[in-house]
């Protein structure tokens, strides 16, 4: 926190992140695999404890806080010309077309309640890695970085291209007009937590289907010795589709585009009988896209089938493989196929 200045609309986890502190996780044991005796969760986040800001750092807040008073005032021009300057900072200091990161952000109504806490995370995973918010926007294709702990997505950099260990997706959506997405980071951070030594878990966003399908194809020319493990796939839902983006086309997977799919097609992807987790409300309705989904991949697909909040995932490792408890807001939202 900056002085008491920042007015945090939501996650108030993130303050104390940015104060060098740990948000409350799993106890630690000594089975715990380490690197270099630090692990992970323990990556330093302390610049803010320090009161250490750069000149950047400053000049990136003022700029979301006139943004957001001119948005608010409804100033065109000023907008125009403030959405500018960010996007040539975000150019100059992290690499990224700025103007195609806000376009990106502004498909969601209320993008600018979230542009400080976005910037706070991307300041500091780049105080402890430069170069890594280009690789994760770029070949990630995060653009919501406020939805993780800053030591999540350090990690996920660092370990890019790892292949020695077995690893699963999340796939989250560009699209997010209630921000319900970004009230999740606890549960992924735990989720890391939970499969670490085990499993890696590499976090994607995407705007569109096709995105997803290239995500899958990433992962299978990257992670050579490792088919993908397991799958969430989270998106504002109703009971036929999943939406990712605006495009009423593209932005959307549909049931009839689910049950098109080549089985074939989506075993040259995955491990046999994967884990698929819908976070996505309604997907899990009597008939709906997740039903077809574990018809098509022959597979267990889990997915809420009303509106619903997820809340905690329990992870499972057995010689049989993985497996994953899934709460949601009430045990009788959840629906499991297959």
């Amino acid at each position: 926190m900056r002085n008491g200045e920042i007015q945090y609309v939501h996650m108030p986890a993130y303050e104390t992140v940015h104060q060098g502190k740990s948000a409350e996780h799993l106890p630690i044991d000594d089975t715990v695999p380490q690197e270099n005796g630090v692990v992970p969760w323990d990556i330093p986040i302390d610049r803010w404890d320090e009161g250490i800001e750069t000149d950047e750092d400053k000049k990136e807040i003022a700029i979301c806080k006139q943004l957001f008073q001119c948005l608010k005032e409804q100033d065109e021009l000023k907008i125009k010309e403030l959405e500018q300057q960010l996007s040539e900072c975000i150019r100059a200091r992290y690499g990224i077309d700025g103007s195609e990161l806000l376009e990106h952000w502004k498909i969601n109504d209320l993008w600018y309640l979230d542009l400080e806490e976005n910037f706070f995370v991307m300041q500091s995973i780049d105080s402890q890695e430069k170069g890594a918010l280009k690789v994760l926007y770029e070949d990630f294709g995060i653009i919501h970085f406020l939805r993780h702990q800053p030591w999540v997505l350090i990690e996920q950099y660092r370990h890019r291209e790892d292949d020695t260990q077995p690893f699963g997706m999340v796939v989250l959506p560009y699209q997010d007009g209630n921000s319900a997405f970004a009230l999740q980071f606890e549960v992924w951070e735990s989720l890391v937590k939970q499969l670490h030594g085990l499993y890696r878990v590499r976090f994607f966003e995407a705007g569109s289907k096709k995105d997803v399908i290239k995500q899958f194809k990433f992962c299978d020319s990257a992670y050579v010795a490792h088919d993908i493990g397991f799958l969430f796939l989270g998106g504002h839902g109703e009971p036929d589709r999943i939406s990712f983006g605006k495009d009423d086309n593209h932005g959307k997977l549909r049931q009839q585009d689910v049950e098109n799919i080549d089985p074939n097609r989506l075993k040259n992807f995955f491990v046999e009988n994967v884990p698929i987790i819908l976070i996505s409300c309604s997907t899990g309705a009597d008939g709906g896209i997740a039903e077809s989904l574990s018809k098509v991949g022959s597979t267990k697909v889990i997915a809420p089938n009303k509106v619903t909040i997820l809340r905690k995932i329990n992870v499972n490792v057995e010689e049989s493989g993985i497996s994953f408890d899934v709460v949601f807001s009430s045990p009788e939202v959840q629906s499991t196929f297959g």
